[in-house]
């Protein structure tokens, strides 16, 4: 019974190290998944005790080989859900980031997994079935109250993408019509010096015609002069 407790309490420590070794920088994270195993490995452990409590009415030393075989199959039977679990339990990134929330939210499953082996530490077998579901309802109900949280928020940080990118919508049209606009501005202030074009060369033609040359490279100065006075005023 003491070699089994010592499995149970300390199993999954091996895959701590392991994932501490090739996920390095990540320790915080780390805990927090290793918290996680530890009581979804209580909860199975819980649940296949209760199962087999119903079934010869006590738990005793001989029926362990009965739990852990058990213990495998409601791994193997409920195994979509805890992949589905395992690959998005890790909490959002803002929480990661947070320096005072960070080690805080890394332990707290470790607190309840070492909540719950407090109260069986020194016990061998729960005698009564009523104590057996108490102790499973602890971390069941952590695991609920995670989900809810988990869930709220990744709907919050869904809704504040889903803002974000409205807000940079919003800026793209704002954009886009500030450009239109101005491209109309363009079109018309082209059809205007179109027209000042065509006046000007009708005008020149008929200087021409009367030989006022001075006249001519006056409004030719005056125009460069007005040309160069558009190209310096900013757009």
């Amino acid at each position: 019974m003491a070699t089994y407790k010592l499995l149970f309490f300390f199993g999954m420590i091996p895959y701590f190290i392991i994932a501490v070794i090739y996920i390095p920088h990540r320790m915080p994270q780390h805990f927090f998944v290793l918290g996680i195993q530890a009581l979804y490995s209580f909860m199975l452990h819980s649940t296949s005790g209760i199962i087999l409590t119903l079934i010869y009415s006590s738990m005793t030393v001989e029926l362990l080989h009965l739990q852990l075989t058990t213990w495998m199959f409601l791994f193997m039977l409920i195994y979509p859900w805890g992949q589905k679990l395992f690959t998005s339990l890790l909490p959002d990134e803002q929480f990661v980031s947070d320096t005072r929330l960070r080690w805080y939210i890394a332990f707290l499953p470790i607190s309840v997994y070492v909540g719950c082996l407090i109260s069986i530490s020194k016990v061998t077998f729960l005698p009564n079935l009523s104590d057996r579901l108490t102790r499973l309802a602890i971390p069941l109900f952590f695991f609920i109250i995670y989900s809810i949280v988990h869930y709220n928020s990744n709907e919050e940080q869904q809704h504040k993408r889903l803002k974000e990118t409205k807000e940079r919508l919003t800026r793209q049209r704002q954009s886009l019509k500030e450009h239109t606009q101005l491209m109309q501005e363009n079109e018309k202030a082209l059809s205007v010096l179109r027209h000042d074009m065509r006046h000007s060369y009708r005008l020149i033609y008929a200087l021409l015609e009367k030989g006022d040359y001075d006249s001519i490279r006056n409004h030719i100065t005056a125009q460069k002069a007005l040309l160069e006075d558009t190209a310096d005023k900013p757009k």
